[in-house]
């Protein structure tokens, strides 16, 4: 009996290794391939959306071959998945190859999604057959639980959330980007032989009679298998779009897409764990409220972004844990283990692939995370009797066409009545029908379709006089007056963080303002260098080039085309200065392309946490330094609310041989009329005599200081923790100065 139990045992711990290990490789793959894909296309988070997307249906791909495989017998099963894994190791290691760059002016999502085909999916859904094939295999053993595999599905989301969370905080500030892809291979051996101790395990504890577990149960039903799919859309389209929503309206703080996906994972715990029903419980009552409040804070803006932060991601978490908590009390009997989790990948491929390919192309706006919690609420009763109940139904048309008078009414009075007035009221008229939620679901569902109608018109109820987003994120333009009533001028924003502003004033419209104001460290360096010909990586409004004299030569490198747009259509910073080339594309492949040698090369390109590492590598400041004439001069405009550069440059300016200063000015607010941002920059040349002027301004400019624990960043080696500044998390999402 004890050799039994101790079998048993052992068995279990193989199984379970073996799905954790699984797991642990499946989501660290998405990091690490992440790392080498981001510097190609220019570091926009919505590559992150793409790469998910693709994950997904990557997984997809994966359950719909372990579901045609589940028609073989067990042991048959398990032999083909070990030799789909001995196959797929011949596409090791994963990485990139060198060469491969997308072409800008395509489609991006396209090129992604190809690359990553070619270079990752064989492994990946060799991986993704793994959860429900083992959790197969465990059925067929003579376990006490054997006949319930499921539980085994918590050891497979713990090794998720190992594998997300061991990349950021372990393998990435360890390892360079080939020592990652050699260590992931040598897990993927590993792996291979767990699979094959679980199978042996199989075939010598089989279960008597092996079919008990292939011949039980009622097969689901359509309607069942749609639930599964709904359940399982919802909290992969929130997981992208809350993380978009944060990183974009509230605060773009680094790694914000880890806690979310983490919490995802979680959510998969919670659920399938044969404890925790208290908790599961809890969400399943409180995210219906949750969800109604987080969508009417998305109308109408508070300025709290940590508060709104962590509302934003309890509710995710919440309505995660309750999707997921439905999904796993209408789990099928084993037999159908196979059906079961093909669905609910497809919902969650259907999730990432809306908001990864769809919402860019469909909205000009962030839409779709409300949407979504709308969906949610929706779901909350979808068990009900609403449809077969004539007085609810009559509840809900009043409820509508009462609703829909006052959003239609508020929405032809946006010349008169000032947007955000117009959105409380509109708030408020949803707010009211969320106390009713028990008593009166008509009445929430109604406020749920009347929010759907509001948000669709909320591009026209806002005072952005332009709004768009493509695949590098939300751009909008507005005309504001500052707070003492006595400058008018125009903001470019991309998502929270302020590109440009231009004052509206004729006799003040072409005066570099913001970062770029005259007392700017940009300004200062510009006029102290007295270049003749400029090459600066990242456009904005342009405000730059209003420093420029006829006789310099300006050469302007954007990878956003929309950006390009805007500045010449709501900007004339472009058009009122002497003309500027302007090139589309990422600065370092231009510039490698392009044999120009220039007096000063401006990087301007770093914004919150989309810093595009691969511009300011080792590599590519060197790179920079062959683009120069003698006494060149590198300036990188560093003002950060999140990153601390000064470490990592003073690295690379040590490894280099360079001069380094950095500059600060603190001026804020309207200088001699002048709106003015705190800025920072950092200067490097090879030539030292070249900076020494810079020691005659001890006000503004000091040499930079290296840390020792810091390295310098390569094109192999990087590691965002250790910029991150230690305060940063408090920053203030209001970047304009009051």
């Amino acid at each position: 009996m004890q050799a039994g139990t101790a079998s048993a045992r052992a068995s279990l711990v193989a199984f379970a290794l073996a799905l954790l290990l699984s797991a642990a490789l499946l989501f660290n793959i998405q990091p690490m391939i992440g790392k080498q894909l981001l510097p190609r296309v220019g570091g926009t988070p919505q590559v992150w959306n793409v790469a998910m997307a693709f994950f997904q249906l990557a997984l997809l791909a994966g359950y719909l071959a372990t579901h045609a495989l589940s028609r073989l017998s067990i042991r048959t099963h398990g032999i083909i998945y070990i030799g789909l894994l001995v196959a797929a190791s011949a596409f090791l290691p994963i990485t990139l190859p060198p060469d491969w760059l997308p072409a800008v002016t395509g489609y991006m999502p396209l090129a992604v999604l190809s690359i990553l085909i070619s270079t990752v999916a064989a492994p990946f859904i060799a991986l993704s057959l793994s959860a429900p094939t083992l959790q197969r295999l465990f059925s067929g053993t003579q376990h006490a639980q054997a006949q319930d595999p499921y539980f085994l599905y918590v050891a497979s989301n713990l090794g998720s959330l190992v594998g997300l969370l061991a990349y950021p905080f372990v393998l990435e500030p360890l390892l360079a980007v080939s020592a990652q892809a050699a260590l992931w291979r040598y897990g993927f051996f590993v792996l291979i032989a767990l699979a094959v101790l679980c199978l042996i395990l199989q075939l010598r504890h089989t279960a008597a009679p092996v079919a008990h577990t292939e011949a039980t149960g009622t097969a689901p039903s359509w309607k069942q298998r749609g639930w599964w799919v709904a359940l399982s859309f919802i909290p992969s389209s929130l997981t992208l779009g809350v993380t978009t929503y944060i990183s974009t309206d509230l605060t773009p703080a680094p790694l914000l897409w880890v806690i979310t996906l983490g919490l995802y994972l979680l959510s998969f715990i919670v659920a399938f764990a044969t404890k925790g029903q208290s908790l599961r419980s809890l969400c399943l009552s409180a995210y219906p409220w949750l969800a109604a409040f987080s969508a009417i804070t998305v109308l109408v803006h508070i300025n709290l972004p940590w508060p709104m932060v962590g509302v934003s991601l309890i509710t995710f978490f919440a309505t995660a844990v309750a999707c997921h908590s439905l999904l796993a009390a209408s789990r099928p009997s084993p037999s159908f283990l196979t059906d079961f989790y093909l669905w609910l990948s497809v919902g969650g491929a259907l999730g990432g692939c809306f908001n990864a390919f769809i919402a860019p192309l469909v909205f000009t706006q962030l839409a779709e995370y409300p949407l979504v919690l709308i969906l949610a609420i929706l779901v909350a009763g979808v068990n009900t009797d609403l449809l077969s109940n004539p007085r609810k139904i009559a509840n809900l048309s009043t409820t509508l066409m009462v609703l829909s008078l006052v959003n239609l009414l508020m929405f032809y009075g946006r010349d008169y009545v000032p947007a955000d007035i117009r959105n409380l009221v509109l708030a408020a008229f949803l707010a009211s029908a969320v106390p009713l939620l028990r008593a009166k679901p008509a009445t929430l569902y109604g406020a749920a379709v009347v929010f759907l109608i509001t948000f669709t018109f909320k591009p026209y109820m806002n005072d952005s006089i332009f709004m768009n987003r493509n695949f590098f994120g939300i751009i909008s333009v507005s005309d504001r007056l500052s707070d003492d009533e006595k400058v008018t001028y125009r903001l470019l924003e991309h998502g929270t963080t302020t590109h440009g502003i231009q004052m509206i004033e004729p006799q003040r419209a072409t005066t570099p303002t913001g970062y770029y104001a005259p007392t700017g460290p940009l300004a200062r360096i510009w006029a102290f260098a007295q270049p003749k010909s400029l090459a600066l990586i990242g456009l904005g409004a342009g405000s730059l080039n209003c420093y420029a004299k006829p006789e310099q030569q300006l050469h302007f490198i954007e990878i956003d085309p929309m950006v390009i747009e805007v500045a010449k259509a709501y900007f004339t910073f472009l058009s009122e200065c002497p003309p500027p080339r302007i090139t589309l594309g990422d600065g370092r492949l231009i510039m490698a392309a392009d044999t120009t040698k220039y007096d000063m090369i401006v990087l301007d390109a770093f914004s919150s946490d989309s810093i595009p590492v691969h511009i300011i590598t080792r590599e590519a400041i060197a790179l920079y330094l062959s683009r120069l004439n003698e006494g060149g001069i590198i300036a990188l405009h560093t003002s950060n609310r999140f990153f601390n550069l000064e470490p990592i440059l003073a690295a690379i300016a040590n490894d280099l041989g360079l001069t380094s200063y950095i500059g600060r000015d603190e001026s804020s607010g309207p200088v001699d009329g002048v709106i003015t941002f705190p800025s920072e920059a950092v200067v490097l040349s090879a030539n030292p005599a070249r900076l020494d002027g810079l020691k005659a301004q001890p006000e503004i400019w000091r040499k930079l200081q290296q840390n020792l624990h810091v390295q310098a960043w390569t094109d192999s080696y990087s590691n965002i923790l250790s910029a991150i500044k230690a305060n940063s998390w408090l920053a203030p999402i209001n970047e304009i100065p009051k």
